[in-house]
């Protein structure tokens, strides 16, 4: 049999590897990256701006920021190309060939270094058969869909591919009590072209011209509660002891004010906030043979433009409403050369395949002058915030494969790396901050600006070796060691010592994985037990010492991380297919601020079970049918682990059934959170502004869907 949803374990040596490939990505309705989460161990993914800034969580190791100018510690990929900005990769997922995730420090084989792992997104390529899908959707919250594909020849060297996807809808799933409106409406779209060329036998070139736009409501409809004591202006005990019932009926914001019906999805918000997103881009990747070698080169150019609102106070006050106004372009260019020749060193035993390959990349982030914290009903002030950030990052890797016998394999690799930051930054205050507020330090209004450089270079790589006693069985040891550079915090800076950049983090890995094939290879398992010695690790953190207590970026001083992960592809009978997924996580940051505490987005279990079967009604028609379901344990959304800033456990199941009739036509049911679970997604502590805000993951959504396939 083979395996339709996920690739074998044994696809990649000596590393672990998960992925979904297209026909799970349609199936399980994945239409963001945030959306993959549920079906991958150890990967955890929250939305934390709008309907992008993604945070992304691999094994506990993440970045908790939201700012567009911070870097990921994961690595996100979309056709080899990453995107460095979290602003960037809240895009529409659509024509996809296969999502993989390789978890762990990364830099030896492809791309910029990472500590966490990457995440990679690789399109449907041009194909000379010419064929056209055409799909529309209907679901509720009055939401359409539709999605087009043509593909085929326009020459004989020459193949085109053309994909298309709209997602709108009327209506949302909040409810506004001040203004007497639903919202949360979408309307996004996005395109994206492909030319392949092929000119001769060896070579290869393929050029990707992407783009799309986003005017929906920001779907982070922030959900405020109200820590303080109504008589002190200090946090309330409740909040303190993380009692939310309690916290919602004794304790206020600064006005007074409570949201206290516990209903996330009903709000009294005075502003209704709209996101204004261009994302555009094109990159060309160019193939060819030199001798016993594969030249490859990618030139990628992305820009990304956003205007985005929040009203992070949740109540009828222009309490706290935030203004990001940011435009981010970048530019890379990587080149590798791939061995297609095994060497064979004099009288050395085996066959090594290497890998050498270069990497540079230069960005430019910008923080317009129109980024604003308006703090107008609460302390009569506004904070202007703007900054300008270039980055550079070039490096050198080599990655290495030596099998010395039949059943041996050592694997190593290395990457140098040089980068460097420029940063400037302007801060001010309309007024001096008296008022509602209690506020004393600032008698004349804020204005403080910053211009400052960081640069740093790092040695990284990777050893492991493998042993394969059999075609079916193989284990390994591996090795490696990850870093990501420091840089400059994106929010608004109110003392002076917030200005300075925040440093390195190092990841050193040790891991031992065991991949099966069993059953007559209907049953696949792919396990690692790994263990993290996480240095300098960056953590979001309130400053206890800052006038105006903005979260911001810091370093700990270590964290350590203990954990397994999972994944199993069974097929026990003809049509039938099992996914599960399993990952287990015991961690802890030891420095003297956060000493003992776990790390934040970084659940100590979460668990996948994704059953699909297909049955032949006909000699023409197909029944599908697939249950999800999906547990995730208690999860810190802060690294204080604030009570309250926590996500409570939670199941989640999913649900889709389709006719099909051969290859001709395709209709679908689908249902998302069919028990319309409750749980949340994001929190920030925002106590300076005397709240805790939450994000709630989307109520149940369900729709209908048909596809149409011209050849």
């Amino acid at each position: 049999m083979v395996v339709t949803g996920r690739e074998p374990p044994g696809q990649k040596i000596g590393t672990s590897y998960y992925s979904l490939n297209s026909q799970s990505v349609e199936e399980l309705q994945i239409q963001q990256p945030i959306d993959i989460a549920n079906y991958l161990p150890n990967v955890d993914i929250k939305n934390a701006l709008g309907n992008t800034s993604p945070i992304i969580t691999i094994r506990g190791v993440g970045l908790h920021d939201f700012f567009a100018n911070n870097d990921q510690s994961a690595g996100l990929y979309v056709d080899q190309v990453l995107l460095t900005s979290p602003a960037m990769m809240g895009f529409q997922v659509f024509d996809i060939e296969r999502v993989e995730v390789s978890p762990g420090p990364q830099g030896n084989e492809y791309g910029r270094n990472s500590t966490a792992g990457n995440i990679n997104f690789t399109s449907k390529k041009p194909t000379a058969d010419f064929f056209a899908d055409v799909s529309l959707g209907y679901g509720n919250y009055e939401r359409y869909s539709a999605d087009a594909v043509i593909n085929g020849a326009i020459s004989d060297d020459l193949n085109g591919r053309l994909s298309l996807t709209g997602d709108w809808s009327n209506d949302g799933y909040f409810k506004n009590t001040f203004t007497g409106n639903d919202y949360g409406e979408l309307s996004r779209w996005a395109a994206r072209g492909q030319l392949a060329w092929s000119p001769g036998e060896d070579k290869q070139f393929l050029l990707n011209v992407h783009g799309g736009h986003d005017t929906s409501d920001a779907l982070t409809n922030w959900v405020a509660v109200g820590v303080l004591d109504p008589g002190a202006g200090t946090l309330c005990a409740p909040a303190l002891a993380g009692n939310l019932q309690q916290t919602l009926a004794q304790c206020t914001d600064v006005l007074g004010y409570q949201d206290n019906d516990n209903d996330p999805f009903t709000g009294a918000w005075d502003l209704e906030p709209k996101s204004n997103r261009y994302q555009y881009g094109a990159s060309l990747t160019a193939g060819w043979q030199l001798g016993g070698a594969r030249f490859t080169s990618i030139s990628a150019y992305e820009a990304y433009d956003q205007f985005l609102e929040e009203d992070v106070d949740g109540s009828p006050a222009a309490g706290f409403h935030v203004e990001y106004d940011n435009f981010i372009e970048q530019f890379s260019q990587e080149i590798r050369f791939n061995s297609t020749e095994p060497l064979v060193i004099g009288s050395l035993p085996g066959k090594i395949n290497w890998a050498l390959g270069g990497f540079y990349q230069f960005d430019n982030r910008i923080g317009d002058p129109n980024q604003r914290f308006n703090f107008r009903d609460w302390f009569n002030d506004v904070l202007l915030t703007e900054w300008d950030q270039d980055t550079r990052s070039a490096a050198l890797f080599t990655h290495n494969e030596w099998r010395f016998t039949d059943q041996w394999r050592l694997m190593f690799g290395a990457r140098y790396t040089r980068e460097e930051k420029d940063f400037f930054s302007r801060n001010s205050s309309t007024v001096a901050f008296g008022g509602v507020s209690g506020i004393t330090g600032l008698t004349t209004p804020l204005s403080r600006s910053s211009d400052k450089r960081i640069s740093g270079n790092a040695v990284t790589g990777s050893v492991g070796i493998e042993y394969s006693p059999a075609d079916t069985l193989s284990t390994y040891l591996k090795f490696s060691k990850g870093f990501k550079g420091g840089g400059f915090s994106g929010g608004f800076s109110g003392a002076a010592a917030q200005l300075n950049p925040y440093g390195v983090e190092e990841l050193y890995a040790y891991e031992w994985g065991v991949k099966a094939d069993l059953l007559n290879k209907t049953l696949g398992i792919n396990t690692a037990f790994f263990y993290y010695d996480y240095r300098g690790m960056q953590v979001f953190a309130v400053p206890v010492d800052a006038l105006i207590p903005v979260p911001r970026l810091t370093n700990a001083e270590k964290a350590t991380v203990l954990g397994m992960d999972a994944s199993m592809v069974w097929q026990p009978a003809e049509g039938l297919e099992i996914n599960t997924d399993i990952g287990w996580l015991d961690h802890q940051v030891k420095d003297p601020r956060f000493n003992g505490f776990d790390l934040p987005n970084a659940p100590k279990l979460n668990f996948s079970n994704r059953i699909r079967y297909q049955y032949r009604l006909t000699d023409r028609l197909t029944l599908t049918s697939m249950l999800s379901a999906y547990y995730q344990a208690e999860t810190f959304k802060s690294v204080e682990n604030t009570p309250l800033l926590k996500s409570d456990s939670y199941w989640l199941v999913d649900s889709s059934v389709s006719l099909q009739m051969e290859k001709r036509w395709e209709a679908a049911l689908w249902v998302k959170n069919l028990a319309d679970k409750v749980y949340v997604a994001e929190a920030y502590d925002q106590s300076g502004q005397g709240i805790y805000i939450f994000n709630y993951g989307a109520p149940r959504t369900f729709g209908v869907s048909l596809k149409y396939h011209f050849d």
